[in-house]
């Protein structure tokens, strides 16, 4: 991997979308790279707008709060 990037979110839908697509204009020069993000339990469509980008090098981790 050429490039590994770690993106810390939680209840983030007004700004994931252009967070993400200015990640992927910049890092366009990178032939591999990941893109990680670490959803906290949000409670609004954060993930399902992450999971729209299609992109196979955008993982998504879920973490469970109690």
């Amino acid at each position: 991997m050429q490039l590994s990037l770690i993106i810390v979110t939680y209840n983030s839908e007004k700004y994931i979308e252009s967070c993400i697509d200015s990640i992927l204009e910049s890092i366009e020069v990178f032939e591999y790279y990941e893109i990680i993000v670490i959803d906290n339990n949000s409670k609004d469509r954060t993930v399902q707008l992450i999971e729209s980008f299609l992109n196979p090098n955008i993982k998504i981790i879920r973490e469970k709060c109690n």
